[in-house]
């Protein structure tokens, strides 16, 4: 009995060493075999998308296929965001366009969007008279502290090389703008200067249609039509 009963004593004992050896084995590779934190993320550029290992999920993230930004939302790319400086890689607007846009966005995303940009969103069919408008609005009232008015200037000759012409909404702009607190005045005069070269010029129509034998009637017309 003795002996017996040493030897179940023995083999419990080995037994619970087992157990606890097979325990802390199967907590080191379930340790292991944990994933790290991670999220999904799409590309609205190229439609790619995969996962990254990280604890924040509002921040973009470089896409490991076309080398553009990709959104941890899963949301793809709006025209908006592809618009602002939020994404400067000019290749995500261009895929964006492809689709058509309503022209309420179109000229939204000229105002938001930098100069290299509205060429583009201009050959996208954009209206780049509205688009001159809107901006002139913005800049010439809400605008005129901003400290990076030098930024400005650039984009207000991208309107006009793109065909926009200064009208009388402008003018007034520009004339209650100089009343206005300012952060850089010589920046406005700089703006004001692109307004006034884009002025409609003052051209005559002239209509030449033969009479008879040697003789033509000329009708000559103003901007005005007279």
């Amino acid at each position: 009995r003795t002996r017996s009963s040493a030897v179940q004593v023995a083999a419990k004992a080995e037994m619970a060493r087992e157990a606890e050896v097979a325990n802390i084995a199967d907590v080191g590779e379930a340790r292991d075999a944990s994933p790290p934190a991670t999220s999904s993320w799409y590309c609205g550029f190229c439609g790619g998308s995969g996962t990254v290992s990280c604890n924040w999920t509002n921040e973009p993230v470089g896409c490991k296929m076309c080398a553009g930004r990709g959104s941890f939302t899963g949301e793809t790319i709006t025209l908006q965001m592809a618009a602002s400086r939020l994404v400067p890689d000019i290749s995500a607007l261009r895929f964006i366009l492809r689709q058509p846009q309503r022209q309420e966005d179109l000229v939204n995303a000229l105002v938001k969007c930098e100069a290299n940009k509205v060429r583009l969103l201009v050959d996208a069919g954009a209206d780049v008279q509205a688009g001159l408008q809107k901006y002139a609005q913005y800049v010439l009232t809400d605008g005129m502290m901003n400290a990076n008015l030098h930024t400005y200037v650039k984009k207000f000759q991208t309107f006009v090389d793109c065909g926009a012409i200064t009208t009388d909404e402008e003018l007034k702009l520009l004339d209650k703008s100089s009343s206005r607190h300012c952060a850089d005045r010589p920046q406005i005069r700089k703006i004001e200067g692109i307004l006034m070269a884009a002025l409609p010029k003052n051209v005559l129509n002239v209509y030449v249609k033969e009479a008879s034998g040697d003789s033509w009637d000329i009708i000559v017309h103003n901007v005005g039509g007279d």
